[in-house]
């Protein structure tokens, strides 16, 4: 076990770890042991005197969570089966006349088949943000 001094770091959250000192003040070394835990380095880091004892300050900064253009790029709309759902709730079923009942079944499937799809996609998609890496924003965020 290292005998190493452990240096105070309190996060904007009101969270506090201590740190060897050796990575308490190298900002380098700091961010990538922090990032492991809050999954990006876009952070403030500040050192001040508190009560004769070191401490580290960390604030996050606001920023970008990855690259949202293949989602933006993605096809939108309702789930097709609440559109059906809601067009055939304002319809008479036992008013059907027979011929009528497979054309309904075919737009069921169809809506079904399309709504699994959707969802099956929408799963990818959060997926795909879940794993994707943060960076920061390419501007400066009005605000922060």
């Amino acid at each position: 076990m290292s005998d190493e001094k452990k240096i105070k770091v309190v996060t904007g959250e009101g969270q506090e770890t201590f740190v060897p000192e050796s990575i308490a003040r190298d900002d380098t070394l700091l961010k990538r042991l922090l990032a492991s835990f809050y999954g990006t380095d876009n952070f403030r880091i500040e050192r001040k005197e508190e009560n004769g004892e070191a401490l580290v300050r960390v604030v996050k900064m606001a920023g970008a969570k990855g690259s949202l253009t293949a989602l933006r790029n993605c096809p939108g709309g309702e789930n097709p089966v609440q559109v059906l759902y809601r067009e055939l709730a304002q319809v008479d079923l036992t008013l059907l006349v027979p011929e009528e009942i497979p054309i309904l079944n075919r737009r069921v499937e169809e809506a079904l088949a399309a709504g699994t799809e959707q969802y099956r996609r929408m799963q990818s998609a959060r997926a795909r943000l879940v794993r994707a890496r943060s960076f920061p924003a390419p501007l400066p965020i009005t605000g922060f």
